[in-house]
């Protein structure tokens, strides 16, 4: 289930236009890294096992500042872009720059010197980054159990031939774009079953998609980030994406099947 991103408030887009160096400086490290999918998850399908995870995170708080999964092969050329974004528009507080970043290679140092020459940050290298190893187990405990809930729905709850009713559905409700006039949770009840509540995702022109949630303190658990990663109370998810961001094997995929 991808969960709701805070949009930048006006003074982290703002910032954006300003030189990185200009930033206010957080006392601190940060760290960076390129991790691939595969080590996330070894029983990744096969069409997206050379994706890579391009990470910036906060030593200290662990928060993860900025992240992109991008293609096989392409994660250290985004790094600095990655970087560039957790500065202007971190994932969590304002805009700010660190005095040191962390890297795990020599390659990824070199990737950044052209960013980070402006900023006045000091890249060093080492082995050990806590904060994005920690980011890094809790995002593989999450795909796991994505992938295992995922193979239970489609392989037990849904029949085949539902499956592109599914899909069907999800093209209806993009075309519709609720997100225009629905920007609260409702809470919802169809026929004989127990009420749930429904987020409809996209009022804030970043992420758009639909959450259903079996109760209103699963929901409360999945808008304050406390949801377990063991019984996250999701129902059912989907979120969309532009087919320029989907890995290389997807894409192709997609133009063979036209």
């Amino acid at each position: 289930m991808a969960r709701r991103r805070r949009a930048a408030g006006p003074g982290a887009r703002r910032s954006g236009a300003r030189s990185l160096a200009s930033l206010p400086i957080f006392a601190g490290a940060w760290e960076a890294d390129v991790i691939p999918l595969r080590e996330l998850l070894p029983t990744v399908p096969p069409e997206i096992a050379t994706a890579e995870l391009v990470l910036c995170a906060e030593q200290g708080s662990g928060l993860v500042l900025g992240m992109r999964m991008e293609a096989g092969g392409e994660g250290l050329a985004t790094l600095p872009d990655v970087v560039r974004a957790a500065f202007v528009e971190p994932a969590a507080g304002d805009p700010r720059r660190p005095r040191r970043l962390l890297v795990r290679s020599d390659g990824a140092a070199a990737a950044l010197g052209t960013v980070l020459s402006e900023s006045g940050v000091t890249v060093e290298t080492s082995r050990r980054l806590p904060a994005i190893d920690e980011a890094a187990a809790h995002l593989a405990k999450g795909l796991a159990h994505f992938e295992v809930e995922a193979h239970r729905f489609f392989e037990e709850s849904v029949p085949p031939a539902a499956i592109g009713d599914l899909f069907e559905a999800a093209r209806e409700y993009y075309t519709a774009a609720p997100w225009k006039t629905v920007d609260q949770p409702l809470e919802i009840r169809i026929g004989d079953a127990d009420s749930c509540w429904v987020t409809v995702m996209g009022a804030g022109g970043i992420e758009y998609g639909l959450g259903i949630h079996r109760s209103a303190r699963a929901l409360a658990e999945m808008l304050t980030g406390d949801a377990d990663a063991d019984d996250p109370g999701d129902l059912l998810g989907i979120t969309y994406r532009s087919e320029a961001e989907a890995p290389d094997e997807l894409r192709e995929m997609r133009r063979s099947e036209r």
